[in-house]
């Protein structure tokens, strides 16, 4: 595993107004590419322990909670119906937007909250990561990469990883993503637009992307040992979940 500082871009913010430019000209006309590249994120991992996470879907209760129960239960506050997503997420995304989500926690019990997010032919399904940890009350400190060995590939993973904080400062952790369509892989979000865009022009596709991600909160041991577990899940899921690997 190699960390190494994001490099910045000064051409990032032309590249992205006219890669949106290209995609609002396009609209919805392409075809869009199946979702047949990759896997749902495993049930039982190697050594990790999994856990699902349940939203009750009640706006009164908005009840979640994890266990390992592979269904959704009913919701153990109010009896309401829950799901994999919650209610909020529901009504702000695409109708065809799949998202998983499980936590996996490593043998020497470290939680990795780990996220699949896969879109539809809405652009919106996925959006900007630090948009969303914003939204959801993190500040992210540091924007790195991390370079992850995952056994039968030549070349390593890279990811971005995110120094986060709570805003009231009482956690901190890290939170690692990469994107991957069937012909794609970046772990920038201006890159995945480019390639969208290229790939309508040239191809007359619509690129189906996936959106993998992996969150833990800062051990006492040291920042060293989380971001060790983290590119550990990620070397474990990755052969489990990409179809047909570069």
């Amino acid at each position: 595993m190699e960390i190494s500082p994001a490099k910045p871009y000064l051409v990032i913010v032309g590249i992205l107004a006219a890669a949106s430019c290209i995609l609002l000209l396009l609209g919805d006309s392409s075809k869009l590419e199946p979702n047949d590249f990759i896997n749902s994120l495993p049930d039982d991992p190697g050594t990790y322990s999994t856990h699902n996470a349940h939203y009750c879907q009640s706006l009164d209760c908005r009840h979640i909670w994890i266990s390992e129960a592979k269904h959704n239960p009913a919701c153990e506050v109010c009896g309401g119906n829950t799901e994999f997503i919650s209610p909020l997420e529901k009504q702000a995304l695409p109708s065809d937007t799949i998202i998983e989500r499980k936590q996996y926690t490593s043998a020497d019990g470290i939680p990795l909250a780990t996220t699949l997010v896969i879109a539809g032919r809405e652009r919106t399904s996925i959006h900007r990561p630090q948009m969303c940890l914003i939204g959801q009350g993190f500040h992210i400190t540091r924007q790195s990469t991390m370079q992850v060995d995952i056994d039968g590939r030549e070349i390593p993973l890279t990811v971005t990883i995110l120094d986060i904080a709570t805003n009231d400062k009482r956690h901190t952790g890290y939170f690692a993503y990469w994107f991957i369509s069937a012909k794609h892989e970046t772990h920038l979000h201006w890159t995945r637009m480019l390639l969208t865009a290229k790939d309508n022009i040239f191809r007359g596709i619509m690129p189906c992307w996936a959106y993998v991600s992996v969150m833990s909160i800062r051990q006492k041991d040291g920042p060293e040992l989380t971001k060790d577990r983290i590119a550990e899940i990620i070397s474990t899921l990755y052969p489990l979940m990409k179809k047909n690997n570069p």
